[in-house]
């Protein structure tokens, strides 16, 4: 009995601290800007989101107001 409470509290520990939280977004196409910016990569692991991890290394970072437009 005692190794499976171990082994499941194992697997929640796992669960909370292994899955990244991601940065949420109102505005979806500047989260868009920022998937498509190239110098630096925000999104450094390719899922197409940008995770507190992931925007937290950013210093800055310039967007164009050509390729990025406000949605109204």
């Amino acid at each position: 009995m005692k190794k499976i409470y171990s082994t499941l509290l194992l697997v929640m520990i796992m669960f909370v601290y292994g899955n990244a939280q991601n940065v949420m977004f109102t505005d979806p196409n500047f989260k868009q800007a920022l998937l498509d910016h190239q110098d630096p990569i925000i999104d450094t692991n390719g899922d197409n989101e940008i995770s507190i991890e992931e925007a937290e290394k950013i210093k800055s970072i310039y967007l164009s107001k050509k390729k990025y437009k406000r949605g109204l």
